[in-house]
């Protein structure tokens, strides 16, 4: 402070300078060292508490999911692979912490594998994923006890590579580690299964059970083999299915040598289309129409989101113009976006319907799914056979994930059957339920065919 003011009246802004000046430097300078320690210490707490997740990811997926637990009041750890995604700045503003160590021997003991929750992979390359599931499962076993194992979700959509997961976690107690892959295909798949059954509404004089199909990507596929395995009307019939596709041969040639049953189940027709054109959809649709009879639905995936509006609101845009009652009509959207104006088009898929660490690791889901196989268990020991005697006979932990998806389908498939005597699932206690002897037979035969 200049020495010539001493002894004068100052401005009192000056005055109050001279006495907040020094506070102020103070909080900077301790804002200045808490930004440079902040992560570090958020590192310790979380390794010290545990029960945080460890989430990996360079797109929407990742981000929703870190904040989504951010916002629950839970703990994330960012572990960080190559180039800095730019949203986790946000997650750093959150709550949560990062780790930015490309080498995998140096930055997986900084974790905290021996306390965390889960550990979510998602990013959008499925071999990156299976590699670093490996890893992550090898270093569990490492420092983790038993008894507490850790949830290793990877999202991983091809089948080969999910299969090398499983070989590499199987030589880990699954008492340590367990993995389960995250597909985005299978889980709006699973959505629309759930969400919207085909025999939800119908034409009082409908008796064709036709489903259209445009554009069959790996979602489609996985929601049609559900509805062959466990789909079901309330007479028992079974859904046929129109595929609209520009590679429509070796579409189906793929699907029949991968499938070699679905034809048995239900027919299969697979039609060319250029679905990449909106405005030859009406006279494409009229001539499925003419050709197969009116839908029950229709299923749209195109390339991206835009042309999947397109495509559904041209379907729509048939039935608008001829004055007729449309079917539902369900577009896959990569990004939720804006609500559809349209009555009958409904969205499902999106990264924000799955951005749910809950979703990911599925545990109320598997509650259900044990159950059912705990049952079969005790049914088969009864009959004399003995664990581990084959692949289905082992313990929930130790259930190959081929045959966790299996139960978890049956256990979807009762949501469906309770819905047709008119009952629903839900949380806490309350009277058992009560069947009568017409309900009892309708759902054993609704069983019965599914098991088929």
């Amino acid at each position: 402070f200049p020495p010539e003011f001493e002894g004068r009246d100052l401005p009192a802004e000056l005055s109050f300078a001279r006495t907040a000046l020094p506070f102020a430097v103070a909080l900077l300078l301790l804002a200045i060292v808490w930004a440079q320690v902040r992560n570090r210490v958020r590192l310790w707490l979380m390794r010290t508490r545990g029960e945080h997740l460890v989430i990996a990811g360079n797109g929407r997926l990742a981000r929703l999911a870190a904040l989504r637990e951010l916002r629950e009041g839970g703990g994330v750890m960012v572990w960080l692979q190559g180039e800095r995604p730019a949203w986790t700045g946000e997650a750093r503003a959150g709550g949560a912490a990062t780790i930015a160590d490309h080498r995998a021997d140096r930055s997986l003991p900084l974790l905290g594998l021996d306390k965390a929750r889960a550990v979510l992979l998602l990013t959008d390359d499925d071999a990156g994923n299976a590699a670093e599931a490996g890893d992550v499962i090898e270093e569990a076993a490492r420092i983790r006890p038993a008894g507490d194992p850790l949830a290793v979700i990877a999202r991983i959509d091809a089948r080969e590579v999910q299969s090398e997961v499983e070989q590499r976690a199987g030589a880990v107690s699954s008492t340590v580690a367990r993995v389960r892959f995250a597909s985005l295909p299978d889980l709006a798949a699973r959505q629309l299964f759930l969400d919207h059954p085909l025999d939800s509404f119908t034409w009082a004089d409908a008796r064709q059970r036709k489903v259209f199909a445009f554009g069959f990507t790996p979602a489609i596929e996985s929601y049609v083999l559900r509805m062959l395995a466990g789909g079901h009307f309330r007479d028992g019939g079974k859904p046929e299915f129109v595929i609209v596709d520009r590679e429509a041969e070796q579409v189906a040639k793929g699907f029949r040598q991968h499938h070699p049953g679905a034809d048995a189940l239900t027919p299969m027709r697979f039609e060319y289309g250029d679905i990449d054109q909106p405005g030859r959809i009406e006279t494409l649709y009229g001539e499925l129409i003419a050709r197969y009879g009116e839908p029950v639905a229709v299923l749209v995936n195109a390339a991206d989101d835009d042309l999947s509006r397109a495509v559904a609101g041209s379907i729509d845009d048939c039935y608008r113009r001829s004055d007729r009652p449309a079917p539902l009509i369900h577009a896959r959207l990569e990004s939720a976006g804006v609500a559809e104006p349209r009555v009958m088009i409904r969205h499902f898929g999106s990264v924000e319907d799955f951005a749910d660490p809950e979703i990911l690791l599925q545990e109320k889901h598997d509650a259900l799914a044990r159950s059912i196989h705990e049952f079969y268990l005790e049914g088969r020991l009864a009959d004399g056979d003995r664990i581990g005697s084959r692949a289905s006979m082992q313990e929930w932990e130790d259930l190959p994930e081929g045959f966790r998806e299996d139960n978890r389908l049956v256990a979807d498939c009762y949501q469906l059957k309770l819905r047709d005597i008119g009952a629903r699932l839900v949380a806490g206690s309350g009277p058992p339920l009560r069947l009568e002897p017409d309900e009892l037979e309708e759902l054993s035969r609704a069983e019965h065919d599914r098991w088929m």
